[in-house]
């Protein structure tokens, strides 16, 4: 009997391991399918927005999304925010494409790309370095604030720029 316990102990964990893979996969996803979504929307909202008017956009929807996350009671409520943030990423990467290579000389395209390319790689590289002590110290919700407190500066700053540059 004790060997008949034990065994579902370890399949219960096992399925429970299992699930909660499971749903950290599924959030991933929701985030990157909603990045997807935008990111094809990007070609109609550009025809009527300025290249600023989408930074504005995409990073105010990032603050929103990290701040719901960062208030979240429920896993529901995370799911929410990560779809907004999702979405907010999905306008802002084809943005920064377009706007690059409308503002650089052909001749520098590919070095401008480039270093586009290597900023958001070290980026990801970087961004667990930075985080992870401050989340240590003031708490994820904390950190999730304080990046959303920074996106949406960045958001302001873009506004403050206004809606002009095409």
């Amino acid at each position: 009997m004790p060997l008949k316990a034990n065994t579902l102990l370890v399949k219960a964990t096992l399925l429970l391991s299992s699930s909660l893979t499971v749903m950290a996969g599924a959030t991933i996803a929701l985030a990157t399918l909603l990045s997807a979504a935008s990111a094809i929307a990007y070609k109609q909202i550009k025809a009527r927005l300025s290249f600023i008017g989408i930074y504005a956009i995409a990073f105010l929807a990032m603050a929103v999304g990290y701040l719901v996350i960062s208030i979240s009671p429920t896993y529901a409520m995370v799911l929410v925010g990560l779809a907004i943030a999702g979405a907010g990423l999905g306008l802002l990467m084809p943005n920064i494409n377009v706007c690059l290579t409308s503002v650089a000389p052909a001749s520098f395209r590919g070095r401008v790309l480039g270093g586009l390319t290597t900023a958001f790689f070290l980026g990801q590289f970087v961004s667990p370095i930075l985080s992870q002590p401050l989340s240590s110290v003031v708490g994820l919700d904390v950190t999730y604030r304080l990046a959303g407190g920074l996106m949406a500066a960045m958001g302001a700053i873009a506004l403050g720029f206004g809606w002009r540059w095409q």
